[in-house]
């Protein structure tokens, strides 16, 4: 295997930011696409989701349980509008919640992405408003 980067012949090595898909957040890497970004009318983004590999914060998230992340109605059901808001339920809470057919999908992949509907009706709005109040807090004392 070639260890060599072919380079764009209009944006050199093409750098990018990956994100998580899940949380949005930066990975904390650089990835070098050269080549491998097609366009020649724009350069890529600062930052861009290239594989749907958690980041490390939602890797320990979905160790603890299932992560759900709140989204838009509505959106785009490959890249859904994040709404910032994350949860971690207990495996107990998504066979409560869900048909059978969807919990245990939910509890294999550890994550999903919830519209703010689905979001309401599983009272997670009451928990939402608590964790940020709980997180500046915490914020608050460190300060």
């Amino acid at each position: 295997m070639s260890k060599s980067l072919r380079l764009h012949e209009k944006y050199g090595a093409a750098p990018t930011m990956p994100i998580c898909f899940l949380c949005g957040e930066s990975k904390g890497e650089v990835v070098l696409l050269g080549a491998a970004w097609r366009s020649q009318l724009r350069p890529p983004p600062q930052h861009m989701c290239i594989d749907y590999e958690p980041c490390v914060n939602c890797q320990s998230m979905m160790e603890q349980g299932v992560m759900l992340v709140k989204v838009r109605d509505g959106s785009n059901e490959k890249n859904p509008d994040r709404m910032g808001a994350i949860i971690v339920v207990k495996d107990e809470f998504v066979k409560d919640c869900f048909i059978e057919e969807v919990a245990d999908d939910l509890i294999e992949n550890r994550a999903a992405f919830i519209p703010e509907e689905a979001w309401r009706q599983l009272g997670l709005e009451e928990f939402e408003v608590k964790n940020m109040q709980t997180e500046q807090e915490e914020e608050d004392e460190t300060s």
